[in-house]
């Protein structure tokens, strides 16, 4: 439709009794984009506030904006670059994983780099460590797969839109029941921090804010207690910024987006990056460069030398954006959390071209990629690893 449509930049489609008007010219998309009248997103949204509420990626309005404002200190650089601990650990962890398909033949490289993700987002949101990757199986994992399947399958399908018709012929009892699991999931991790707080850790998270004006330019993490997403929240909470339901549902949204969209990203990199023989020589001599023929962790400095990596994995993003639609009434877009994912995707990354040649075995033709609440795609990442 879009090549039919390709000259006007838009068309209007109707999903069940909405009209919606796709556009996808620069410059059409940029007057909405950079417009501040219309905050509220379309009705897609709808399907996820029974889980998500009004969390940062639902909410609207004034709402939005404070919350927003409130969540900024999390992505401070010096707390990031403490994180890089984390997705070095979880990144081994792949790794050894990866090695067990070295010489089996072909496999989806997609929910080996999914579970890692989900293992990084919950220790660094929630200092919880889910051992998604060694227990696949476990009741949060299977739940949170289940729950995103059944909204990319409600989205497409207009005729479960109503809530009613979605309980009686869709998967809606399947979906509640999951959500008990997750919400239970972290409500316990939640409730246990709240009791575990207490003034002098709220007298020390003010003393380390890292908005404040005499931060100092270093890690102020390597100096006291590593610091998660649930600790800023408590902070707030404590200082009654927060209600104990508000944690839950920004808890719910940072593990949703926080694993979803970072993994498919990557998954994107990781096909493109080796289907072209001549970017994926130049990675792996950058890799190379930064660290020779050690198999050291990866630190916030070598994250920083690796430039054509990073470059290669926004191009891949610009050829297949994680997220391929933007859903609103209109509204501004921001990238929260870019700098946590890109560390995160060059940390993981590197760690897999430093271990493994990777080898393709699919045609880019052959992908059929699937619009859902991510570009996901259809069949996998079908590849094959050696031992470098």
């Amino acid at each position: 439709m879009s090549d039919e449509y390709r000259h006007s930049g838009m068309f209007v489609v109707q999903m069940g009794v909405e009209p919606w008007l796709v556009l996808y010219k620069a410059e059409y998309i940029q007057k909405i984009l950079n417009g501040s009248k219309h905050l509220d997103k379309n009705r897609v949204y709808d399907f996820l506030y029974p889980w998500l509420k009004t969390g940062l990626l639902t909410s609207k309005g004034i709402k939005w904006a404070e919350r927003r404002k409130l969540l900024t200190p999390s992505f401070h650089y010096n707390i990031l670059n403490d994180f890089v601990v984390v997705f070095n650990e979880q990144a081994l962890i792949l790794c050894g994983k990866l090695e067990e398909r070295i010489g089996q033949g072909e496999f989806d490289i997609g929910p080996y780099i999914t579970l890692c993700a989900l293992d990084i987002i919950c220790d660094t949101a929630m200092g919880k460590n889910a051992n998604a990757q060694r227990d696949s199986e476990s009741p949060y994992v299977k739940s949170l797969h289940h729950v995103c399947e059944i909204l990319v399958e409600r989205q497409k399908s207009p005729w479960l839109w109503p809530n009613l018709l979605f309980q009686l012929f869709g998967n809606g009892q399947t979906f509640y029941q999951c959500l008990k699991v997750l919400h239970g999931f972290t409500k316990d991790i939640i409730e246990t921090r709240q009791k575990e707080y207490n003034e002098n850790e709220a007298k020390i998270m003010e003393e380390e804010n890292p908005e404040a004006d005499n931060a100092e330019e270093t890690n102020i993490y390597f100096k006291k207690k590593r610091r998660v997403f649930l600790d800023l929240l408590l902070y707030n909470w404590h200082r009654g910024a927060l209600t104990t339901e508000d944690i839950q549902e920004e808890v719910d949204t940072f593990m949703f987006e926080g694993h979803d969209t970072t993994s498919v990203a990557m998954m994107w990199a990781v096909f493109l990056i080796t289907s072209h023989p001549e970017v994926y020589k130049k990675v792996n001599e950058e890799i190379e460069e930064v660290f020779g023929d050690s198999d050291r962790p990866a630190t916030p400095d070598d994250l920083k030398k690796l430039d054509y990596l990073e470059m290669a994995m926004k191009e891949s993003q610009r050829i297949y954006p994680s997220v391929p639609m933007i859903g609103r009434k209109t509204t501004e877009e921001l990238e929260i959390g870019q700098k946590f994912a890109i560390a995160e995707e060059k940390t993981l990354l590197s760690w897999i071209f430093r271990r493994f040649r990777v080898e393709p075995t699919q045609a880019e033709a052959d992908l059929h990629p699937e619009m859902g609440l991510v570009l996901r795609l259809k069949y996998g990442i079908k590849v094959k690893v050696a031992k470098r």
